[in-house]
């Protein structure tokens, strides 16, 4: 049996987890938006939530899931804007993933209790995004994993005044689990890139995100632009894309039109931004950019398909 519900062309196969309930208070959260949105999903498993939030709303749903079962779920749901790393992230690839992406909702259901260092990680993921939902198996659930850090990860959020959104029944002990949301605005991020060099900073930037518009200013440009859902391109790279498959990626790659008469001058993976439907090349133009678009274009295909 699957940990989650799962389901495929509207047809639902149950799980362990009842997640119909818990997914009503999280829709409460996601039906405020009124423009499209990025939800974050930490520990996806069966992808259920992220599922139905690309099918029921337009947003942009990234899950980070270290098992094997999502890809074949993802393959199976075509036509959504979804994306699959495949990792068993640690609290530092959280952090570095702070730095450099925006999230408009973060999903950490029943996940945080697996990393040892609950204040550390508690951290890192409230400052992945603007809202972040956090469910947690309580002090008496004593059949839940990770009891050595339970009593201190549930002070902790209590102790962060977030609201109480839900209560769902724990499926390996006789009590129930609080579901909290977080309001945690994120105003800026400080890199470009999720690896890039000490030596090349990102230069002072502003995100404005309310539930009507997102967009980003770049105070050394004096340039503001709408915000492009989703992640870099680089971040799939690093963090183990899986969905869609690096093959599909590097197709759509290869049909990027270049512009002879404006030319771009810095094709890199860092250069693009994926939905999981599109890309969208970025940062063209910049007077400190000279090098050749065909060879970067051809080496960003190249870097893609070597993940196959």
């Amino acid at each position: 049996m699957s940990y989650q519900d799962v389901v495929v062309d509207g047809v639902l196969v149950r799980g362990q987890r009842e997640c119909a309930s818990r997914w009503a208070a999280i829709s409460k959260v996601l039906a405020k938006y009124d423009r499209r949105f990025t939800v974050l999903d930490l520990g996806a498993s069966e992808g259920y939530f992220s599922l139905r939030a690309a099918s029921e709303f337009d947003c942009v749903a990234v899950m980070i899931e270290g098992g094997k079962q999502l890809l074949s779920l993802c393959s199976e749901n075509v036509g959504l804007d979804t994306i699959l790393l495949q990792r068993r992230v640690s609290i530092r690839d959280l952090e570095q993933l702070a730095t450099c992406e925006h999230f408009d909702v973060v999903l950490a259901l029943n996940v945080l209790h697996h990393f040892v260092e609950p204040e550390r990680v508690v951290r890192a993921v409230m400052s992945l995004g603007d809202h972040t939902i956090i469910e947690t198996p309580a002090p008496d659930d004593s059949g839940a994993c990770g009891q050595a850090v339970i009593p201190e990860l549930h002070k902790l959020l209590a102790d962060r005044g977030g609201d109480l959104i839900a209560t769902t029944r724990s499926h390996v002990s006789d009590t129930y689990r609080p579901m909290w949301l977080f309001d945690t605005p994120k105003r800026t991020i400080t890199r470009a890139y999720i690896d890039v060099p000490p030596r090349a900073p990102l230069g002072p930037v502003r995100i404005e995100s309310t539930y009507d518009y997102k967009q980003i200013t770049f105070d050394r440009k004096s340039e503001t632009r709408p915000w492009l859902h989703g992640i870099n391109l680089r971040t799939y790279q690093m963090l183990g894309g899986a969905y869609p498959l690096p093959g599909d990626v590097a197709d759509q790659l290869e049909a990027v039109t270049l512009n002879a008469d404006i030319p771009h001058g810095d094709i890199q993976p860092w250069n693009f931004i994926m939905d999981g439907g599109d890309l969208w090349l970025i940062d063209g133009g910049d007077d400190r950019a000279i090098y050749d678009d065909v060879k970067g274009l051809a080496a960003t295909v190249l870097s893609v398909r070597s993940m196959e």
